[in-house]
């Protein structure tokens, strides 16, 4: 598990500016070379005359790798190129069929033995000229990888559409790559259930090469070959879900090795089709490589949405009329190990019976023997984690319940998945209260019966990670390393000219920023109270 590393390279650039004093307004320091495939006769500085206008004559090459087109008017275009976030020099080209008589960098000359300084992030203007022409651009270094994506067809809501996906990767060799350019062929889709309906779509992405799965490496990620490309659009600053798993990767391992189950991922930009599509996160999937379960008898089953044919199963107070038999969604909850084609038609059992005891068991009973059914102490994080950082939509949807062996072990544990409604914010983006404890009829009757000692686990688990995992100025530290670090690749500039609002929220994610630590403060001093006060069943709770 890699999250911890919270975007190195990045924060390396962030951490300069700060060191240095300067202003994030762009990022690390980059010197410009001119390469030696750039065809120069003489350097005179760049006169608006009446040679002939070119819009297009040329475009930049930077470390070898061209630049892609972000945006264009009818007079200049503007590129794009990723280079490392931790600056240092960087050769640009400009080929042309003649030599370039003018090369200016933001009004400073560029000629083989005398280079210009500029900012990563940064708006850089490059003005050239030959003898006959001359033409205007615009340059932005990214830090950010970039992803190109292109695919056949039309309707990507009911089907993974063909297509080929590039990614161009200025960190390669550390990833473990020969080339900073990478093409795989693919099948994507849309994902999600409300996501749908945003703008911004996630995306399923499926890798093949020569008709079969085809698994690798991708940004330093895990080897798979099923990912995800997650826009975030209801998460007005983008992190919510890459904090929050930082945090549990930070203080949880399951029992039966060394994940936490929390997913992996880096940030990217995205292309569609040509068209810049923003900021995203390619992901790791929650599955059974990435939690470790057995794989001949470990179980994932989660849940899909808030209900289904009226049925809320997360509800734990109903079984509903129908069966869950051998298909692989009942109601609200969906199987998702074993696969499709390896189900028999016994996988739901023991689930049925986990939601049948909850649902059904009086309280002496639960008591004495809900710890048969699932990990008290993995619950009781969970319950810790949920509350700190007041995941409200973690109780009723986005449950991962995780089991290794079902021949040795048949219990339950929880992974955390999809967290972006968190910190202060709704799944729809709505401000959430700051006194909610998100429940279920299982935790409180967990709370209530006080089943194992669960109400003492929760506690010891505050008083551990109180003034540590979950400490104030631990969180937002977190967060400010990301923020900063997107900042220094300029990548807030290009997001909210890409998706200015999500409904009735415009987008400023610096403003989202403060919203974030004026309510985590508050959360953070509610949760401590609510871990030390006499019951753990006071505040108001949310179903």
């Amino acid at each position: 598990m890699k999250i911890q590393r919270l975007l190195p390279a990045l924060i390396c650039a962030a951490v300069i500016l700060l060191l240095s004093g300067t202003a994030l307004a762009g990022g690390a320091p980059v010197t410009l070379k001119l390469g030696e495939s750039t065809p120069t006769d003489g350097n005179k500085p760049y006169v608006k005359d009446g040679r002939g206008y070119g819009r297009d004559l040329t475009v930049p090459v930077i470390n070898g790798m061209q630049a892609i087109k972000a945006s264009q008017t009818s007079a200049s275009v503007t590129y794009l190129c990723p280079v490392s976030a931790q600056g240092g020099d960087v050769t640009i080209d400009f080929p042309y069929n003649g030599a370039w008589t003018t090369i200016e960098v933001n009004g400073q000359l560029l000629s083989p033995g005398q280079p210009v300084e500029v900012l990563l992030g940064e708006d850089i203007t490059i003005q050239l000229a030959s003898r006959s022409k001359r033409c205007v651009m615009h340059l932005q270094l990214s830090a950010l990888p970039l992803v190109m994506v292109d695919y056949t067809g039309s309707d990507l809501y009911a089907n993974q559409r063909p297509g080929t996906m590039t990614i161009y990767d200025p960190d390669y060799a550390a990833h473990g790559q020969a080339s900073p350019e990478t093409t795989v062929e693919i099948t994507i889709g849309y994902r999600g259930q409300s996501s749908l309906n945003y703008d911004k779509h996630n995306y399923t992405v499926h890798l093949w090469q020569n008709g079969e799965k085809y698994k690798t490496s991708l940004l330093g990620l895990r080897t798979d070959d099923d990912w995800i490309l997650c826009g975030a659009m209801n998460d007005q600053v983008r992190l919510r879900n890459t904090v929050a798993m930082a945090l549990w990767d930070e203080f949880y391992r399951l029992p039966w090795g060394s994940s936490s189950g929390a997913i992996d991922g880096a940030f990217c930009e995205v292309y569609m089709r040509g068209r810049y599509i923003g900021l995203y996160r390619l992901t790791e999937r929650l599955d059974r490589k990435q939690v470790g379960i057995d794989k001949l008898n470990g179980q994932i089953v989660r849940s899909v949405q808030s209900e289904a044919g009226g049925v809320n199963l997360m509800d734990f107070t109903t079984l509903g009329k129908k069966l869950p038999g051998g298909s692989e969604i009942w109601y609200n909850m969906e199987l998702k190990y074993p696969k499709p084609g390896d189900m028999s038609s016994s996988d739901w059992d023991q689930f049925y019976a986990f939601l049948q005891f909850v649902a059904t068991s009086d309280d002496a009973e639960f008591a004495a023997h809900i710890g048969e059914y699932i990990d008290l102490d993995n619950f009781a994080a969970y319950y810790v984690y949920v509350t700190a950082i007041g995941a409200t939509g973690n109780m009723i949807k986005n449950l991962y319940f995780v089991m290794n062996d079902k021949t040795a072990d048949a219990r339950y544990l929880l992974v955390p998945w999809d967290v972006d409604g968190s910190f202060g914010r709704r799944n729809d983006a709505t401000k959430r209260e700051v006194d909610i404890i998100s429940s279920n009829h299982l935790f409180e009757r967990l709370v209530r019966t006080d089943a194992g000692g669960f109400n003492a686990l929760c506690r010891e688990k505050w008083q551990q990670l109180g003034s540590t995992v979950f400490a104030y100025d631990h969180i937002m530290s977190l967060f400010r390393q990301q923020y900063d670090a997107l900042d220094a690749s300029g990548v807030w500039q290009r997001e909210t000219a890409a998706w200015p609002k999500f409904k009735a929220f415009t987008f400023k994610p610096q403003a989202e920023m403060e919203y974030i630590a004026d309510y985590m403060k508050q959360r953070l001093e509610f949760a401590d109270a609510f871990f030390h006060g006499e019951s753990l069943s006071a505040g108001k709770w949310l179903k």
